[in-house]
């Protein structure tokens, strides 16, 4: 695990293991979005088993399961209604933590969200 922030509400992770959650939560994390579909690399964990350890922490688990390159406008702009709903900070994860972080950058609401932040997002 190795979160990597793109503006100050949100940071990118490669995949993140059940273990990692409890650090999330003190490095001061307040959701995490995972954004791997369940079952797309056998050596992954399961959505369930984070979400499991994340309620124990204390923090939101959402699974937003993007297909690498499939990325479409409406789980962006999905995206986008998240990181307005969830406490803040966020991590987003997949299995790199760089192939889908097109999905916050693939839409104009999620460029709004960016530019709210004060943080260009290039596309």
């Amino acid at each position: 695990m190795n979160p990597r922030p793109l503006t100050s509400d949100l940071s990118v992770s490669s995949q993140i293991s059940a273990t990692d959650v409890a650090s999330l939560k003190a490095l001061g994390y307040g959701a995490i979005v995972c954004h791997r579909p369940d079952g797309e690399a056998s050596d992954q964990p399961n959505f369930e088993e984070i979400a499991q350890a994340a309620r124990q922490a204390g923090l939101q688990a959402v699974h937003q399961p993007v297909v690498p390159g499939q990325a479409s406008a409406e789980q962006a702009a999905g995206f986008a209604a998240l990181c307005a709903e969830l406490p803040k900070p966020i991590l987003a994860y997949c299995r790199t933590g760089t192939a889908r972080v097109g999905v916050p950058r693939s839409c104009g609401r999620c460029q709004m969200a960016a530019r709210k932040w004060s943080i260009p997002i290039s596309t």
